[in-house]
């Protein structure tokens, strides 16, 4: 009797729970990367793609082409360019009371510097989202497909000359001060056209229409900042 209790017990144990079938197997599911991984990963493609904008300024057709391979977001390109190179313009007109300052504007106090820097800082940024309002509003109205990340894009990377020609500053001398500004805003332009053609959808025979009006509103935007630096020195002088 004891034996039969034992026999039971083993069939019981050895009958799996898949017995009216096979049993389902398991497929392993591949873990994801994990989160810091992405953010490596993410870093790496921004920063390659970032790292091409002075490419940008000597071959800006295929610099655009491959820029937009992988174009980096609007949070990237506002925190990886538009704001580090839209504080390089603010720190030259702090250092300007050194150099071309001291030669040509002795009698402005330092306070007044301080002050067209900070709101020059300002109306920097906020011509950039203008700009992209600007850029997107424009390709719509003549046809093209736009996006605001590529309208953005546009508007964030097309001042970097202007930015940029801003170490005019440190020099004493008004040509070159004036200058290197006037050849920013030629090299702006150029960013504009190309950047309209390759990142927004835009038919040739509007490309140039479209572009003629953007860069119209930039040299409009570029006299304001101008105007925002120079009418207070000038008053005050």
């Amino acid at each position: 009797m004891s034996q039969e209790i034992l026999r039971g017990r083993q069939n019981h144990r050895s009958v799996s729970p898949g017995a009216d079938g096979p049993a389902p197997t398991r497929t392993a599911s591949r873990p994801g990367p994990r989160p810091r991984e992405r953010g490596k990963a993410q870093q790496r493609e921004a920063k390659m793609n970032l790292t091409r904008i002075p490419a940008l300024l000597l071959s800006p057709r295929a610099a655009w082409r491959e820029l937009m391979k992988k174009p980096p977001s609007t949070t990237r390109t506002f925190a990886n360019v538009a704001l580090p190179l839209a504080l390089l313009p603010p720190a030259m007109i702090l250092l300007a009371t050194h150099t071309v300052g001291a030669v040509h504007f002795p009698t402005v106090q330092a306070g007044m510097w301080e002050l067209v820097a900070a709101i020059f800082l300002v109306a920097e940024l906020l011509s950039i989202f203008l700009m992209t309002w600007a850029v997107d509003a424009t390709v719509r109205a003549k046809g093209g497909r736009s996006d605001m990340n590529g309208a953005f894009l546009v508007a964030a990377i097309a001042p970097l000359p202007l930015w940029i020609s801003s170490l005019g500053l440190l020099s004493s001398s008004l040509t070159i001060a004036a200058g290197l500004p006037a050849l920013g805003l030629a090299a702006s332009a150029v960013l504009i056209r190309q950047g309209i053609r390759a990142v927004l959808s835009v038919q040739e025979v509007d490309c140039r229409e479209v572009s003629m009006r953007v860069i119209g509103l930039g040299m409009a935007n570029t006299l304001v900042l101008a105007g925002i630096v120079l009418l207070p020195l000038f008053m005050l002088a």
